[in-house]
C-alpha cells in the first residue's frame, strides 16, 4: 500500500484511462458485431482442450483432425497465463465469441498500459505517454487484426520488452534484463510465431543498433560486456518463461514429421508462399483513411491522424537523438519490409534470414510499424511541447492547412463528378462508384479534415506560446476522438471486388440443426474411431459448413482433413502427398480411414488406371462384385533391368477370389517389354474380387500401364454404399490400427511418390528409406497376414490385441510425434514412421498384447518450472525493491514508483 501512494494521482489516472479505453471502444460494438473468419479458426478445438482440462484431462492430442496432431503444435497459447481462464468461461461446453473477446480486449489493455509505461520511463511526460497508451491499445492495427486474436496476444507484450530493456541498459541491473526476458517469454506464449519472429527481429536489432553507439563511445570491449550482461540473463529468463512451448516447438522441430510448408525443397514455392500479402505503395494512403483501407485486411495501417503528425515531428526535428533514432530506424525497415515481393529485399532476406521463408504476409511487418510510430509520436508530442521558439514549427502548420484545403476541395469535386456522371449516365448503378461508397468517401475525408484541422490547432496555440492544461487535454481529446470510437471498415473495399461484410452474426453459436447434424455423423462414423470425408462441395474441410466445429469437437467426430487454414500447413508432409493426390489414389481414402464419404464431393470419383511397382512394393485393382474373369491381360514397362537379369521375373500379377489366391502369374522384362498386352495363361473362369501386382525384384521399376479384364481395360476405385441421401460408405476403409506382412522401402523423393500413389495398403506398408521386408519379398503377398483387435481406444491411450500369421508391422493411421510410445508385450519398441508420418511397430509371428501411449514430459516439466520461476522473479523483485527502501537513499522513492 506504501508504494502504491507514492505513484502521482494524475500518473496513475493516465494509466486508468488507457486501460479502460480498449473497453469502451469494444463496448461500443461488442454483442452485435461479431469478427468471423480466423478469429473462430481453432474454436472448436480449443473448447475441446478446456473442457478436458476443466474435468481435470489434460489431452494434449488431438486425435479428431486428420491422422491427428498434439493440440500444442497448432494453438500456440494453450498455456499461455492469460489463455487459462478459458477453463472457466465455457457456456455448455462451448468457448463463445464474447468471452474470447473480453480477453482479447483485456490484451489491447495490457498492451496500452506498456505503452503508457514505456512512455513515462523514457520521460517523454504523461500527456506523450497517454498518447503511446491510447494508440496502442485502440490503434488501427489492433482493432482489424482483432479478426486474428492471437496477433493481439502477442503484440501486446512489446512494449514491456523495450521497457525492462530500457530500464535494464540505463541500470545494468539483472533484474531488468530477467524482466524483459520474461515479457517476450510472454509474447512467445500468446500464440503467434509470426508476430514474435517481428518482435524478437526488434529486440535483435535493438542489440544490434545499442552496440554499435557504445561502440563508438566505450570500446568495443565495453560494449560487448555489457550487451553480454543485458541479453544472456534476458535469453535465459525467456526460455524458463515460455518453456511449455519452448520446449514443445524443439521437440516436433527435431523429432515430428515435417509440415507440408517445412519439408518444401522449393525454393522457388516458399518465395512464392513468403510474398503471398506483400503490401504496396499505393496502399499507404491507408495511414489517413479509417474507413476506407484498400487491399487484404492484413494492409490496414491507421493509426491516427495526429500521432501520425506527431511522429514526423521527432523524425524532423530529432535528427541526433541516438534514443528516438532507433525508433525511426525500426519504422523504415518494417516499411520496406511490408512491401514483400514488391522490393527485391525479400528475395535477398529468404534466402540469407533464417526462417523468414516460412511466414506468408510481408504486411504483418506494419505491428512494428506501429510500435514505432507510437513511440516517435511519444517522441514528437514531447519535442513539441519543449519547444521554447514560436515559428520552430511553422512549417507543420501550413502542410496541415494546405492538407485540409486540398481534402476539402477533392471531397467536393468527386461528390460533384459523382452527381454529374449519375444524371449523364441516366442510371446510378452506371456509375463508376456506388452512392454508399461515395458517402463512405465523403464521411472519412470529412473525418481526416476534422482531425487535421484539430492537429493544426494545437500547433497553432503552440506557437502562441500556450502548453499548459488546455492544449495537453485537446491532443489526448482528439486522439482519443480518432481512435478509441474507432472500429474497422464492414467490407467496404474499393480496389477489389470484395463487398462482402467481414461481421456477421455470432460464429461461435452452436444451433439446434448444427447440433443434431453432428450427432448424425457421430452416429454414422460409429464407436470405433473412423474417419468422415465432409465438407462444402470441392473444398477440403468440413470445417466451413453449416455444422460447427465445436459440435464436431464435442460427438468426437473425426475428420478426414485438418482444420483449415493454418492448422492444415502444420500436418506432416507425407499426409498431404496422400490427400493431395487423392483424384489419382483411391486406396488413400482407405489408408487413413475414411469410412463416411459426402457424396457430392470429388473423392468418390477418385480411380487409377495406371502402376508403378518397385521395391517389393504391391498394388490391387477393385472389381466389381460378381465379376468373372475369362481372359486377364498386362501392358507395361520394366525400366532399367540389368542385362544379367534377363528372364528374371520382376513381378507377379494374381488374382484374389473369395476361395483365396488364383496364380500368381510371373511377369519378366522381356514379356513387359514387347509393346503389347502380356496374356495371363488363366485356366479357366474366376469369379474374383481384386487383381494384385507386385514387385518382387529390388531394384526394377515396374510399369504397369493398363490391365484388361475380359478385353476391357480396369481401373481402381472406391467401393461405396449409400447410407443417407448425401454420405455413402466406404467399404474398404482400413480400421485405425491394421497388420500387414509386406514392406517396401524406397528412398528417391520421385519414385517414392509414383510408389505411394499405386500402393495397396491393406497388404504392403511403404516406408521412405531403403528396408528390407518380411520375408515375404519373393512373391505376392494375398492378405495382410494378420489381425488387431481394438481392446481400448482414447485420446492418449491405446491398447491392442495383434495375431499374426508371420512378421510384419502394426500400423496406425495417426502421426508419429515425438510423445508416442510403443510396448509389444510389455517391451519397449521403436516406432517406425510408415509412409513417412504414420506409426508403425515391428511384429512378430504370434499372438501379442500392444500398448500405444502419448505423453509430453518435456511439455508437463515445463508447466512445472516456468510458474515457479516467475513466481520466484516476483518474490526477488519485491525483496529487492523493499531492501531498496530500507536503505532510504534519494532515489528509492523514485525506484519504487518506476517499477510498473
Amino acid at each position: 500500500m506504501k508504494r502504491i501512494t507514492q505513484i502521482p494521482r494524475k500518473t496513475f489516472l493516465g494509466g486508468l484511462l488507457v486501460a479502460l479505453l480498449p473497453f469502451l471502444q469494444r463496448s461500443l460494438y461488442l454483442g452485435r458485431l461479431y469478427y468471423g473468419r480466423d478469429f473462430t479458426e481453432i474454436i472448436g478445438a480449443r473448447s475441446y482442450f478446456y473442457q478436458q482440462l476443466r474435468q481435470g484431462k489434460l489431452v494434449l492430442w488431438d486425435s479428431l483432425q486428420a491422422t491427428g496432431i498434439p493440440f500444442a503444435s497448432y494453438i500456440y497459447d494453450l498455456f499461455s497465463p492469460l489463455s487459462l481462464p478459458y477453463v472457466f468461461l465455457l457456456q455448455d461446453g462451448y468457448l463463445r465469441s464474447t468471452t474470447a473477446q473480453w480477453l482479447l480486449t483485456i490484451h489491447c489493455a495490457i498492451g496500452a498500459v506498456g505503452a503508457y509505461l514505456l512512455g513515462l520511463n523514457l520521460k517523454l511526460g504523461r500527456t506523450a505517454a497517454v498518447v503511446m497508451g491510447v494508440v496502442m491499445g485502440c490503434c488501427g492495427v489492433v482493432t482489424i487484426k482483432s479478426v486474428e486474436p492471437m496477433m493481439i496476444h502477442t503484440f501486446a507484450w512489446a512494449p514491456f520488452v523495450f521497457l525492462f530493456l530500457h530500464r535494464a541498459r540505463e541500470r545494468s541491473r539483472l533484474l531488468e534484463s530477467l524482466w524483459a526476458g520474461l515479457f517476450l517469454g510472454l509474447a512467445f506464449m500468446a500464440g503467434h510465431p509470426q508476430i514474435f519472429y517481428y518482435i524478437g527481429i526488434a529486440v535483435f536489432l535493438y542489440a544490434l543498433y545499442w552496440l554499435i553507439i557504445d561502440t563508438e563511445h566505450s570500446g568495443s570491449r565495453s560494449a560487448w560486456t555489457g550487451a553480454l550482461r543485458l541479453y544472456l540473463p534476458l535469453t535465459i529468463s525467456f526460455i524458463l518463461t515460455s518453456l511449455p512451448h519452448f520446449s514443445h516447438m524443439l521437440m516436433d522441430m527435431l523429432f515430428a514429421p515435417p509440415p507440408s510448408i517445412f519439408a518444401s525443397a522449393d525454393n522457388r514455392l516458399l518465395l512464392a508462399h513468403s510474398q503471398d500479402g506483400s503490401a504496396d505503395f499505393g496502399y499507404l494512403y491507408n495511414f489517413l483513411f479509417p474507413t476506407l483501407e484498400g487491399g487484404h485486411s492484413e494492409m490496414y495501417f491507421y493509426v491516427g491522424i495526429m500521432p501520425l503528425v506527431l511522429a514526423w515531428v521527432a523524425v524532423l526535428h530529432l535528427r541526433r537523438d541516438p534514443a528516438s533514432g532507433f525508433w525511426k530506424f525500426l519504422v523504415l525497415i518494417a516499411l520496406l519490409l511490408m512491401m514483400g515481393g514488391n522490393l527485391g529485399l525479400h528475395k535477398i532476406l529468404v534466402d540469407v534470414l533464417p526462417g523468414f521463408k516460412y511466414f506468408r504476409f510481408p504486411s504483418r511487418w506494419v505491428f512494428l510499424v506501429h510500435l514505432g510510430v507510437l513511440i516517435l509520436a511519444g517522441y514528437g508530442l514531447d519535442r513539441l511541447l519543449a519547444s521554447t521558439q514560436p515559428e520552430e514549427f511553422s512549417g507543420f502548420s501550413r502542410v496541415l492547412a494546405v492538407l485540409c484545403g486540398s481534402l476539402v476541395l477533392i471531397s467536393i469535386l468527386a461528390w460533384l463528378l459523382y452527381h454529374l456522371t449519375t444524371l449523364m449516365l441516366k442510371r446510378p448503378a452506371d456509375s463508376l462508384i456506388d452512392e454508399r461508397s461515395m458517402r463512405l468517401i465523403v464521411q472519412s475525408v470529412t473525418g481526416t479534415v476534422f482531425l487535421l484541422a484539430a492537429t493544426w490547432f494545437v500547433f497553432r496555440r503552440i506557437r502562441e506560446g500556450e502548453r499548459g492544461p488546455a492544449v495537453r487535454f485537446l491532443i489526448v481529446a482528439a486522439v482519443i476522438l480518432d481512435l478509441a470510437f474507432y472500429h474497422p471498415s464492414t467490407g467496404v473495399n474499393l480496389n477489389t471486388a470484395w463487398t462482402m461484410r467481414d461481421f456477421g452474426p455470432d460464429p461461435s453459436e452452436v444451433t439446434g440443426p448444427m447440433d443434431a447434424f453432428a450427432r448424425e455423423m457421430a452416429a454414422l462414423a460409429g464407436e470405433s474411431p473412423a474417419r468422415l470425408v465432409i465438407g462444402v462441395h470441392k473444398v477440403r474441410t468440413p470445417w466451413e459448413r453449416d455444422i460447427h466445429q465445436s459440435a464436431l469437437y464435442r460427438y468426437r467426430v473425426r475428420s478426414f482433413y485438418p482444420i483449415d487454414g493454418y492448422p492444415e500447413r502444420l500436418h506432416p508432409d507425407g499426409y498431404w502427398r496422400l490427400v493431395d493426390n487423392v483424384k489419382e489414389m483411391p486406396r488413400a481414402v482407405n489408408l487413413l480411414g475414411g469410412r463416411i464419404l459426402e457424396t457430392e464431393r470429388e473423392e468418390p470419383k477418385s480411380n487409377r488406371s495406371a502402376w508403378f511397382l518397385m521395391a517389393y512394393s504391391q498394388a490391387a485393382i477393385r472389381l466389381a462384385p460378381g465379376t468373372q474373369v475369362v481372359n486377364l491381360a498386362v501392358e507395361g514397362l520394366a525400366e532399367h533391368p540389368a542385362p544379367h537379369e534377363s528372364g528374371t521375373p520382376v513381378a507377379e500379377v494374381g488374382l484374389w477370389t473369395p476361395a483365396g489366391l488364383v496364380g500368381p502369374w510371373p511377369l519378366t522384362p522381356e514379356q513387359l517389354g514387347r509393346g503389347t498386352a502380356v496374356q495371363i495363361p488363366m485356366s479357366g473362369p474366376v469369379e474374383a474380387a481384386e487383381v494384385l501386382l507386385a514387385s518382387i525384384h529390388p531394384r526394377v521399376r515396374v510399369h504397369v500401364k493398363k490391365v484388361w479384364i475380359n478385353g476391357s481395360t480396369v481401373s481402381d476405385s472406391l467401393q461405396l454404399t449409400p447410407v443417407t441421401a448425401w454420405a455413402s460408405r466406404n467399404e474398404q476403409a482400413q480400421p485405425p490400427a491394421f497388420f500387414v506382412s509386406r514392406a517396401a522401402g524406397v528412398g528417391a523423393r520421385h519414385d517414392y511418390q509414383k510408389a505411394l500413389l499405386s500402393l495397396d495398403p491393406s497388404r504392403c506398408v511403404l516406408f521412405k528409406e531403403d528396408r528390407k521386408g518380411s520375408g515375404t519379398e519373393g512373391h505376392l503377398t494375398p492378405d495382410p497376414g494378420g489381425t488387431v483387435s481394438i481392446l481400448k481406444w482414447e485420446d492418449q491411450d491405446v491398447r491392442l490385441k495383434v495375431q499374426a500369421d508371420r512378421p510384419g508391422y502394426l500400423v496406425m493411421t495417426q502421426s508419429a510425434y515425438p510423445g508416442w510410445t510403443g510396448w509389444v508385450d510389455g517391451r519397449k519398441t521403436p516406432i517406425l514412421r510408415a509412409f513417412g508420418f504414420l506409426m508403425a511397430l515391428p511384429i512378430g509371428p504370434g499372438s501379442h498384447q500392444v500398448r500405444l501411449a502419448y505423453s509430453a514430459p518435456w511439455l508437463v516439466a515445463g508447466l512445472i518450472v516456468a510458474p515457479l520461476w516467475v513466481l520466484g522473479l516476483f518474490f526477488w523483485t519485491f525483496r529487492r525493491k523493499k531492501a531498496d527502501l530500507r536503505r532510504n537513499t534519494p532515489d528509492a522513492p523514485a525506484r519504487a514508483r518506476s517499477l510498473f
